[in-house]
């Protein structure tokens, strides 16, 4: 069962460059169909999150999860939707795992952190 988005209002208090809106819209896409333990709570950061992002900019997500789930397992999700991940990555210090790709020509940064 994909986890319920919360609703957010659409409406801001600036306007935001296109290239933010289409990877919002990737953002959406992708976060349809996340299972409830591989993102809790799920926060988009960075010049998308501002409303700023440009043609080189990529979309960042934060996903918040009581446990991190295996490199293997979280690479299996996002090729799921459609994105090219690139080799996995060792975890940080932290407890926090990020892997990098590719979809639709957009670079998508993800990293699972734990609430702890």
């Amino acid at each position: 069962m994909a986890a319920s988005p919360r609703k957010s209002n659409t409406a801001t208090l600036w306007p935001i460059t296109p290239e933010s809106a289409l990877r919002l819209a990737l953002a959406r896409d992708l976060l349809a169909e996340c299972p409830p333990h591989l993102g809790r709570e799920v926060a988009v950061t960075g010049s998308v999150s501002r409303g700023v992002a440009d043609a080189f900019s990529d979309l960042e997500l934060n996903f918040w999860v009581e446990e991190v789930p295996l490199l293997g397992e979280l690479q299996a999700w996002l090729c799921s939707r459609g994105v090219d991940v690139e080799p996995l990555v060792d975890p940080l210090e932290d407890g926090s795992v990020w892997l990098r790709g590719w979809r639709d020509g957009i670079p998508i940064e993800a990293g699972w952190h734990p609430w702890a």
